[in-house]
């Protein structure tokens, strides 16, 4: 078990520290003031989730992760690569303000 455990930390390390960039389709902000972002593009993601950003309050912290929606509870759910995990309703994304 340790000889599985190992890399896949490392790997997750890794995935963590490259952020991947793709056009945004929606996003939601937290009352704190973070940033979730949800992209088009599948990334390091298995499909069929996608590629999603969090960007911290003060826009110092950044990390990709893989969302998917659940049509039935009406919650996307993303596991990010730094190994933490969020559920947001989806009625509190909006296309971005840019489009």
């Amino acid at each position: 078990m340790k000889l599985v455990v190992i890399p896949l930390l490392l790997a997750s390390t890794i995935a963590a520290a490259d952020l991947v960039v793709a056009p945004v389709v929606l996003e939601a902000r937290h009352p704190s003031g973070a940033l979730f972002q949800l992209h088009d593009a599948s990334g390091p993601c298995v499909s069929p989730a996608k590629l999603a950003t969090y960007t911290s309050t003060d826009g110092k912290y950044q990390v990709n992760g893989c969302a998917k929606v659940n049509t039935e509870s009406g919650i996307v759910g993303i596991a990010w690569m730094d190994g933490d995990a969020s559920t947001v309703p989806v009625r509190a994304f909006n296309p971005p303000n840019n489009l």
